[in-house]
């Protein structure tokens, strides 16, 4: 087994060490127990009932009653600390897990499917719980049993105790063998569970797509190759876990039948006494047993490894850098934004943006403009810190972006995205997401997005449920929920990324209007070709291909180009 592996379970462990330790020592206590056991019901067979004195059995029946009450009592307390662990260590795998899926560099969000990461998650948890859940710590006792009962075997006959250990090894050899041919399909259903799990996801999402294209029947033949493919493994894994069982209980037949054939010849030339056999049979099974769960519990590791492996590797990926310089967000004015030099490609691809050059100062409201892939929206991924530039740096008030302390230099923006997610919750909670407002405050911000009318217009109201990322809404209303939700949050720096896209042109004009008059920011940025609000804009940058080929005011833009914004309108209508 991996020693990362055996790391891995190990950390998970250290924080319960307390009841690892109470776990532990009720098992030695009632393993120490196990093995008086069959020396007491010797002596009680033996010198009691063969030899008709009823107060030695009297006396051994009573000692063995309360070793018994004693042994309930351990074992319950065993097992409460036993079951806290269990439950515990599966919640912190899964807090672990969702904690770095939020702190990971939005490269790996943009780069895998999500339905894919979710599986495997959960997946890779339930694997790891039930090798803890299916007796580590019991295997780790069992050494102890092994040993004791060995001792207790070798005291009654050692030729017999010579047969017994033949058996463990076997076993042992037997199940590796046979765990080294089922992980391979292991690995293999793994792989396919992601495949099966990102195209199960694909149905729900593009389920528009394929009733329009009737690819119904073209789904459901890649459902049955799937599933045909993960059948083929999983039945090879179910013959092997067969194959383990049947192995398993022909060496138990061996054991048993050996063991009554060597007994009964040792009692038949007087080297043996009845109660030496029933007590060799009960340390027997004290070595047999724990080195059956020792086997069974390797047997499944061995299994479960790429699993393991899968998880750890996870936590391999890049998170974000959250340490750095604290801002004070309430007492910070954002004086200037300044991008110097700046070069960007995702991953190893050709740049998006190349040396861009620009400075905005407090007071001031800009927009970027420019056709669809332009660069626009990188420009504010890196100024939010979502990616890092490839080469120059970005500076908020003449420091390096990079260097500060990433939460609160996020809480300066308000940014509404084109790509609207919205929370399968009720309006109220997906405006109220800091829980922070009171019902007047939440309307006041439904008012400045034009979305009063909308709450008014539901039976519910603020209550209303939106469905999955706003099914239930149109995509105006979806538009002015999330609008809200932005204005709602008390940031400095204010980014629209086409904000009134779907909104009527009242709406629109209403909310440019606020947007104008507003001195609650200390730069506002929007990403828009609607000319009206374009026309209040301080300064405009064109960007064209990565790189800022122009700017200026919406009447100097004009002069030079006095199709430029028709153009940019009709070239983003054909994309």
């Amino acid at each position: 087994m991996s020693k990362d592996v055996i790391k891995f379970i190990f950390k998970q462990l250290k924080p319960f060490m307390i009841r690892i330790v109470i776990i532990v020592s009720c098992m030695i206590i009632v393993s120490f127990f196990g093995i008086l056991y069959p020396m007491l019901q010797r002596e009680l067979f033996d010198n009691g009932i063969v030899s008709g004195d009823l107060d030695v059995v009297i006396r051994y029946t009573l000692f063995i009653f309360g070793l018994y009450i004693i042994e309930q009592v351990l074992t319950f307390i065993q097992f409460i600390h036993y079951q806290f662990v269990s439950r515990q260590m599966s919640y912190n795998l899964m807090y672990q897990a969702v904690n770095h899926s939020i702190k990971l560099k939005m490269a790996y969000h943009k780069d895998n499917n999500f339905l894919k990461t979710i599986g495997n998650v959960y997946s890779d948890i339930g694997s790891i719980t039930q090798i803890i859940n299916s007796g580590l710590l019991q295997t780790v006792v069992s050494f102890f049993k092994i040993i004791g009962g060995i001792i207790g075997l070798c005291l009654i006959d050692w030729r017999l105790t010579v047969f017994i250990l033949t058996i463990v090894p076997i076993e042992i050899i037997t199940k590796n063998f046979i765990s080294s041919k089922r992980r391979k399909h292991f690995t293999a259903s793994m792989k396919l569970n992601e495949k099966f799990s990102i195209w199960f996801g694909e149905i729900f999402r593009s389920i528009d797509v394929i009733k329009l294209w009737n690819l119904q029947n073209k789904q459901m033949k890649k459902f049955e190759s799937l599933k045909k493919d993960m059948m083929k493994h999983e039945t090879k894994m179910e013959y092997s876990d067969t194959y383990s069982n049947m192995s398993s209980q022909t060496l138990g037949m061996i054991f048993t039948h050996g063991l009554n054939l060597l007994g009964a010849i040792l009692i038949m030339r007087n080297k043996l006494t009845i109660g030496g056999l029933f007590a060799f049979i009960s340390y027997a099974a004290y070595v047999l047993q724990p080195a059956s769960l020792l086997a069974n519990l390797v047997y499944r590791l061995q299994n479960s490894i790429p699993a393991f492996k899968r998880f750890m590797e996870y936590f391999e990926n890049d998170i974000e850098n959250e340490d750095g310089i604290s801002i004070n967000d309430s007492k910070t004015d954002v004086r200037n934004i300044s991008f110097d030099s700046v070069i960007f490609s995702y991953g190893n691809k050709e740049a998006v943006l190349n040396s861009i050059n620009f400075s905005i100062n407090k007071g001031e409201k800009v927009g970027f403009i420019g056709v669809n892939g332009s660069g626009k929206s990188s420009i504010i991924s890196l100024l939010l810190r979502f990616y890092e530039p490839t080469f120059g740096t970005i500076k908020l008030n003449g420091v390096d972006i990079q260097n500060m302390a990433l939460d609160q230099y996020r809480d300066l923006f308000c940014v509404m995205n084109q790509n609207i997610s919205l929370f399968d919750d009720n309006i109220r909670n997906n405006i109220n997401v800091l829980e922070n407002l009171s019902e007047d405050e939440i309307r006041y911000y439904m008012e400045l997005s034009t979305a009063a009318d909308l709450i008014d217009s539901l039976p519910k109201g603020l209550d209303s449920l939106v469905g999955f990322n706003g099914s239930k809404l149109s995509g105006g209303e979806r538009q002015k929920v999330a609008l809200a939700r932005t204005l709602a949050k008390h940031g400095k720096i204010l980014i629209l990324d086409e904000a009134t896209a779907n909104f009527d042109l009242a709406a629109e004009k209403r909310f440019n209007q606020y947007i104008t008059n507003s001195n609650l920011y200390d730069i506002v940025i929007v990403i828009s070709h609607r000319e009206d609000i374009l026309r209040r804009l301080d300064k405009i940058f064109y960007v064209d291909n990565g790189v800022i080929v122009d700017s200026g005011t919406f009447s100097e833009l004009v002069e030079k180009n006095s199709n430029l914004f028709k153009t940019l309108a009709e070239e983003e209508n054909q994309l």
